[in-house]
C-alpha cells in the first residue's frame, strides 16, 4: 500500500479524472471539497492508478478525517487545481481549521 505522498506527480489527476469529477459533481470550481464522498472519489481516482482493482470503499478505509484533507490538498496541488495556500484558506473560511 502506497500513500499519496509517495506517488509521483504523474499520478495526479489527469484530464479523464477531471472530466469524471465534473460529470459526477458539476463544474470543477464549484465542487464541494468538504463532502466526504468527493474527497473519497478524488483519493480513489489517484490510488487506482497504482492499484487498478481497488474500490472506493477500500480507499475510504485507509484514511481518517485527520489524514484525508492533507492528502487531497497534495493531489489538487500536483494536478494544478489548487495553489499552495488555497486549501487552508478555504478550510478556515468554512470554520474547519
Amino acid at each position: 500500500m502506497s500513500t499519496l505522498a509517495e506517488l509521483k506527480a504523474s499520478k495526479a489527476l489527469n484530464l479523464n479524472d477531471l472530466a469524471e469529477l465534473e460529470e459526477k459533481y458539476g463544474p470543477l470550481d464549484q465542487i464541494d471539497l468538504a463532502r466526504f464522498g468527493v474527497v473519497r472519489r478524488i483519493l480513489w481516482l489517484v490510488i487506482r492508478k497504482s492499484e487498478p482493482g481497488i474500490s472506493e470503499e477500500a480507499v475510504g478505509e485507509r484514511f481518517t478525517v485527520e489524514t484525508m484533507q492533507d492528502e487531497v490538498t497534495k493531489v489538487l496541488q500536483a494536478s494544478g487545481l489548487l495553489g499552495t495556500g488555497e486549501a487552508s484558506g478555504k478550510a478556515e473560511a468554512a470554520g474547519e481549521a
